[in-house]
């Protein structure tokens, strides 16, 4: 088990925090995916696990697939409605183990004068008939007391097993749980007048509201490279420029992804740049100050002074860019109470420009 998964464990028993919940066990699973606690804080927003579901009264209409690991004191298999659909996908993919031996476009015929190719249909073919062996054996082990199975008498999904109208065993019925019922309790409530809610909080308005959409791709994508670095170097750069391309390749094409990779490795061979962020750093890092929420691009912890860089890809509007960059110096030096140093970090076509604000 890696570190964020044993460290909670180790909180649920210490605080004897498990009561049957299978939220939390899902919750292990999902921790068990990461390896350091930075990675899932990354990554939680994105992350699409559904909750356990806990109430089990009741007739649940499941897939196959679906009710993989589940278990229920009845259950009821079904044929299926219509016939067998046929194989139509495009592609045959020709297997030795797990290895890909070769591809096959998929014509009428061609195995009748093509050996190569019929016996690619032929491994496809038993690669299907393993699949359905495997889906009834799941669809037949989820019954903890009794198997009801529906066959048709023609075109059966469950002729593989030549299935015969038989009963095994003893049909047995479970007595039905008592409902339980938690006793009422009175909630005492006064009701409190706060008057009406007002906006208290602003967050920062966008930069680039006169740019076309493309600019702001352009500068999202180049911003979300720099966050995604544990490091300013080559490696780190090009495990950013991945995350990029996952999110942001359906957007920008190659060419344009490649621009934003020499934009940043210009940056890593910069050497006042390098210099500035030579501390303790935080990236997106959130600051409310006299009722605005921002998010700083880096903040960098000296000795004795704090740095904060804010990073641009266009000159454009550069007045802006200072005002907001000296909003956020004196953020933090009321904060901190030490001395604070900002700077606009511009990642342009032509090179790195550091501007001190």
């Amino acid at each position: 088990m890696n570190a964020p998964a044993a460290a909670v464990k180790t909180l649920i028993a210490q605080f004897g925090l498990f009561d049957g919940d299978l939220n939390i066990v899902r919750f292990l699973e999902v921790l068990e995916r990461f390896d350091d606690l930075e990675a899932f804080l990354f990554e939680y927003g994105r992350i699409d696990v559904k909750a356990v579901s806990q109430e089990n009264e009741g007739v649940r209409v499941l897939t196959v697939h679906k009710s993989k690991g589940l278990e229920y004191p009845y259950v009821i298999v079904l044929d299926r409605l219509g016939r067998k659909r046929a194989d139509t996908a495009p592609i045959i993919y020709a297997y030795d183990g797990i290895r890909l031996e070769n591809l096959y476009l998929r014509q009428k015929n061609r195995g009748e004068f093509d050996p190569v190719y019929a016996e690619a249909l032929a491994r496809e073919a038993a690669l299907a008939e393993d699949d359905a062996l495997n889906a009834l054996y799941v669809a037949f082990t989820r019954a903890r007391e009794n198997l009801y199975i529906l066959r048709k008498p023609k075109e059966s999904a469950f002729d593989l097993l030549d299935l015969q109208p038989a009963a095994l065993g003893t049909e047995t019925v479970l007595p039905a749980a008592a409902a339980k019922q938690a006793p009422l309790q009175t909630v005492p409530y006064t009701p409190v007048t706060l008057g009406r809610q007002t906006e208290v909080v602003q967050t920062e308005a966008g930069e680039n509201v006169r740019e076309d959409p493309f600019a702001i791709t352009y500068g999202l994508a180049l911003h979300y490279a720099l966050e995604m670095m544990a490091e300013f170097d080559a490696a780190s750069l090009e495990r950013a420029m991945i995350a990029v391309a996952n999110r942001y390749g359906a957007l920008l094409d190659a060419d344009i992804l490649a621009s934003v990779r020499s934009r940043i490795m210009r940056l890593l061979e910069h050497t006042p740049f390098l210099a500035l962020v030579d501390g303790e750093r935080s990236k997106e890092q959130p600051l409310m100050y006299e009722g605005e929420l921002r998010y700083l691009d880096l903040l960098v912890r000296h000795a004795e002074r704090w740095v904060v860089v804010d990073y641009k890809s266009s000159r454009r509007d550069e007045e802006a860019h200072r005002r907001q960059v000296g909003f956020y110096v004196k953020a933090v030096e009321a904060i901190a109470g030490v001395p604070v140093e900002g700077y606009l970090c511009y990642l342009l076509e032509e090179g790195v420009q550091i501007v001190a604000v």
